[in-house]
């Protein structure tokens, strides 16, 4: 099959290695143009464009996806199929309509829940068991074509946003071949969404990584592995922003001193990290971050900036 691959990001790039391993023809790679990131936006390109000039493929990077120029460009190419993994911007129909065939969209959830751009964030900050990937055809509609096929994958209590992505990009190159190879030989299914059951994955902003202490300790939790590496979950300490990398939740069910104190409130500093107070129990903090600081363990920043029990975050 002749195959525009659209991706942008460290998760694309897993699909893309496996569609080349697997001897499909990319005649080209559409990815993101180079934008600013990091702390002192720096321009710099997108990990799918560093991936493609280490291995010489044909790249594309337009800056409009509706202009005229982009689907002359695309439209030469005469691709039997587009494939769309992490791209990263919403593709317009007379774009998705180009193949010979159809356009498939790698998803990472069990669609119909969970459509829009942090699906893997919201899985584990609303504390699903279960999700995975789906590969659609697409239509105009983000996240809303027919399902070819969809695979599952259990959420365990140790992921975070960051692992549990690395799976599901394993799992996601399995799904995108597989599909391939369903289309080649025609015999693939195409299963409408239950538009009932369709929950909504907003995109994530720095304010979802503030951490409410009024709050149930695995809620808060559950926000901290979902949010990592970015934004991050985040209390202060006076007016230090401090970003949480580790926790884990305490199961005091007769706890009768944090019922005694107040939401946020430091109950204990020991080796194993920092206690503080929640809604239902305590969490302890195991790792801790001060912006523009390197991640250390909650104990040894405790001990070099006095937080003390009594102390207060939030």
């Amino acid at each position: 099959m002749k195959i525009v691959f659209f991706g942008s990001s460290n998760f694309a790039i897993v699909a893309l290695s496996a569609l080349i391993s697997k001897g499909q023809e990319v005649a080209c790679v559409v990815t993101q143009p180079d934008r600013k990131a990091g702390r002192h936006l720096k321009v710099s390109p997108v990990p799918v464009k560093l991936f493609c000039e280490k291995h010489n493929f044909s790249l594309f990077q337009p800056e409009a996806l509706a202009s005229q120029e982009t689907r002359d460009y695309l439209k030469k190419i005469n691709a039997d199929l587009f494939v769309v993994v992490s791209y990263g911007k919403i593709i317009p129909k007379r774009i998705i309509e180009l193949p010979k065939i159809f356009s498939l969209n790698v998803h990472a959830s069990l669609l119909p829940k969970y459509r829009g751009a942090s699906p893997i964030n919201r899985a584990i900050m609303n504390a699903e068991k279960e999700t995975g990937i789906s590969i659609i055809k697409m239509n105009e509609f983000m996240d809303r074509g027919e399902i070819i096929l969809q695979k599952a994958v259990k959420i365990s209590h140790s992921d975070d946003a960051q692992t549990l992505a690395d799976s599901l990009a394993k799992l996601a190159a399995d799904a995108i071949i597989e599909a391939i190879g369903l289309i080649e030989n025609k015999k693939y299914t195409l299963k409408k969404q239950n538009e009932e059951e369709a929950t909504l994955a907003s995109k994530l902003i720095k304010e979802d990584g503030l951490i409410d202490w009024s709050k149930n300790s695995k809620d808060i939790l559950n926000q901290i592995r979902g949010l990592i590496p970015w934004p991050g979950a985040y209390t202060y300490f006076g007016a230090k922003l401090l970003k949480v990398w580790k926790a884990i939740y305490l199961d005091f069910k007769n706890d009768k001193i944090s019922s005694l104190l107040k939401p946020g409130e430091v109950s204990d500093i020991t080796n194993e990290g920092i206690s503080v107070c929640c809604k239902d129990g305590t969490l302890l903090i195991q790792e801790i971050q001060l912006a523009s600081s390197k991640r250390m363990q909650a104990y040894i920043f405790a001990l070099g900036h006095k937080i003390k029990s009594g102390d207060v975050l939030g």
